[in-house]
């Protein structure tokens, strides 16, 4: 989904692939949130995780190399995956409006998502803080129930887009 550069992931845990740019391919592991409600594939770097729930949304898994400096830079990668159990599959365009970041960065577009199991919109947001940082925003909805899911992926160099692509491609989020 997400455009990337060299290198590709197998699905035993490790990497396939060449170092990119001087960096080495992730390695991944998933983790669970604290209620076993979601499950995501993430670099095994990003080993600072929080799984509480999000009081303004639902269940929820947060992951970086480094949370706090994820939260306040645009130069650390971590990704959010959460689901809402309150909210409404006819509110994936509301759901992408709250997370408009045309202040602080380049909006690259918009891209229908659908990976068999949800179905929603993609935002790729570039050039972030003045960066060469992306930050990727998936609102869906599972085809199979009524909530929405909310996956977001900061992006500082070429192997967290792959990252991003792997987390889009494992990630589970129920109520």
């Amino acid at each position: 989904v997400i455009e990337e550069s060299g290198g590709a992931t197998d699905n035993s845990g490790g990497d396939a692939g060449a170092v990119q740019n001087g960096e080495a391919p992730y390695s991944y592991t998933t983790v669970t949130d604290d209620q076993g409600l979601i499950t995501v594939s993430i670099p095994t770097s990003w080993a600072d995780v929080n799984g509480e729930p999000n009081p303004n949304f639902g269940p929820s898994i947060w992951a970086s190399p480094d949370l706090q400096g994820w939260n306040d830079t645009w130069d650390v990668p971590g990704i959010i995956v959460e689901s809402a159990p309150d909210r409404s599959a006819s509110e994936i365009d509301l759901l992408l409006q709250e997370r408009d970041l045309s202040g602080v960065c380049e909006n690259v577009g918009t891209e229908p998502y659908d990976d068999g199991l949800y179905g929603g919109t993609l935002q790729i947001w570039g050039s972030c803080g003045g960066t060469d940082t992306f930050y990727i925003v998936l609102a869906a909805a599972p085809f199979d129930a009524d909530y929405l899911v909310r996956v977001e992926v900061q992006a500082v160099e070429p192997r967290d887009l792959e990252a991003a692509d792997e987390a889009l491609a494992t990630f589970i989020a129920n109520i």
